[in-house]
């Protein structure tokens, strides 16, 4: 017999649930956080299981495994006891897409349908360009009933690439613009604050941190300015060590990761967000420089250029580009002005499109029309 899910469907959530004290951050952190909250909560009855990495950078592959085969576990528990009338997957790249694509097809062999939400974008390029490994990826992405695309270039994918319908793969932004963020955007445009470049990432030579510290050298001499680095990872040494060497030693502050309640305290405080990735799918960190009334300079990689046009809510330099990304910096540095404009047409695009209630809404749709189209199949079968 159907279950009744007008009532409050149980709904199971593989995805990053760290607790409140944890120094992990990150973007599927963030939009996993907001999913805990009464809004949601009161809609669905929710089923968890933490996928969060313990540190960063991340552990070594054997503690990896070892993590992995323990989540997979209470993930088959939850599915065979708690039996959920839904499960949502939030993947990264990598080995975290593959045990996410493990975990879909078994919950679809149990007759539970399955949503993806893949964040990140280097895994966008690899499949277009059909690089080494695409084909693995491509298989493991095709293996939800639903595929949910953070902006329009995941939807391209998935329906020219993945054989998901238009219907099956519906664009759901993030929901990074939570009410603390925008009340930050608000209150902006009614002060002055110092001029502040803020970076909030992980510390990867793909986030563009090197090509960050030499176009802040180029500036050194023009303007006063302090660039605050928030993030941590694998290009860390290296970032202090240029840093050293190129004589920014007073401009620049490294941060590391910080609790999810400074980032609206940073963001705040700060007057740029600048982003120079290589690759991206959407990134968080953007939206919620936005909705915190920062202009944002970034790459159009991913589904960047859908969000931010040139000159009108932020800036977009060429990857690798570190003249372009040193005129776009001065430009906003040395003119209030524009800084007020593109801030608060930053500030205007998360209140429309990318605010938590209205991304909530939207998922929670989606997500119910999927458990009712399972409905529908399994009453058709009997």
């Amino acid at each position: 017999m159907p279950t009744d899910t007008t009532l409050r469907p149980r709904l199971l959530i593989v995805g990053a649930f760290p607790n409140p004290d944890s120094p992990i951050i990150g973007g599927i952190v963030t939009v996993c956080r907001a999913l805990v909250t009464p809004r949601f909560i009161g809609k669905f009855e929710l089923i968890l299981v933490d996928s969060t990495q313990i540190s960063n950078p991340p552990p070594r592959f054997c503690t990896r495994a070892w993590l992995s085969i323990w989540r997979f576990a209470r993930y088959i528990r939850a599915l065979l006891f708690e039996r959920p009338q839904g499960v949502l997957l939030f993947a990264s790249t990598g080995a975290s897409l593959i045990e996410k694509a493990a975990m879909a097809i078994v919950a679809r062999l149990l007759a539970i349908p399955v949503a993806l939400f893949p964040q990140g974008g280097a895994v966008i390029d690899i499949i277009e360009k059909d690089r080494l490994g695409s084909s693995v990826f491509r298989a493991a992405l095709k293996t939800g009933n639903k595929f949910f695309c953070q902006g329009l270039r995941w939807q391209q994918l998935a329906t020219n690439h993945l054989n998901y319908s238009q219907i099956d793969a519906p664009i759901i932004e993030n929901w990074s613009a939570s009410p603390a963020l925008l009340e930050v955007g608000r209150a902006r445009f009614s002060r002055e604050t110092p001029l502040r470049i803020i970076f909030v990432g992980w510390l990867e030579k793909e986030k563009g941190v090197a090509e960050l510290l030499h176009a802040s050298a180029c500036l050194g001499n023009l303007f006063e300015f302090q660039l605050i680095i928030v993030g941590d990872g694998h290009f860390s040494a290296e970032a202090h060590a240029l840093v050293d060497e190129l004589g920014l030693t007073n401009k620049v502050i490294f941060k590391g990761w910080v609790s999810s309640d400074s980032i609206p305290i940073l963001l705040g405080n700060a007057d740029i967000f600048v982003l120079p990735s290589y690759a991206e799918g959407l990134p968080n960190a953007m939206i919620e420089a936005m909705a915190a009334g920062l202009p944002v300079v970034v790459s159009p990689v991913g589904n960047i250029p859908q969000v931010v046009t040139d000159g009108v809510n932020g800036l977009l330099v060429p990857v690798k580009d570190v003249m372009k990304l040193r005129t776009a910096l001065a430009s906003l540095l040395g003119d209030a002005d524009l800084r007020m404009i593109l801030g608060r047409n930053a500030h205007h695009t998360a209140v429309k499109s990318f605010s938590t209630e209205v991304a909530l809404e939207k998922l929670e749709k989606e997500i119910r029309r999927m458990m009712r189209k399972m409905e529908h199949s399994a009453s058709e079968i009997s």
